[in-house]
């Protein structure tokens, strides 16, 4: 995903900086410029912009039950029943977190 965003950064600055040659030439459009011409020619510095900090956040069972419009113990219930939604971490006895990639992933699963 992350390239995906540095691609469309990207497309933003060479369309910027194409409509800035279009504009008069002015102390600050010359500075703009520059700014721009910089940042695309240091990508590498755009790239660790755009990389997230934790790539998979841990969601709490009542933002996972929140982002799918359901009431948390249905998720507890479907996990003792054997047949959970996500996969669980069991950070401790009580502290349980899921994986947002895995809810990213049912949901795909789900649409048709």
């Amino acid at each position: 995903m992350a390239k995906l965003k540095i691609k469309a950064y990207q497309e933003l600055i060479d369309n910027d900086l194409d409509w800035l040659e279009k504009q008069p030439n002015t102390l600050e459009r010359n500075h703009i410029y520059i700014s721009l011409v910089w940042c695309r020619a240091n990508r590498h510095h755009i790239d660790a912009s755009l990389t997230p900090s934790r790539p998979d956040p841990l969601l709490s069972r009542q933002q996972v039950a929140d982002f799918l419009g359901i009431r948390c113990q249905s998720i507890a219930a479907a996990e003792s029943r054997g047949r959970p939604l996500l996969p669980k971490i069991q950070l401790s006895r009580t502290l349980v977190r899921y994986r947002q990639s895995d809810l990213d992933a049912l949901i795909e699963a789900r649409i048709k």
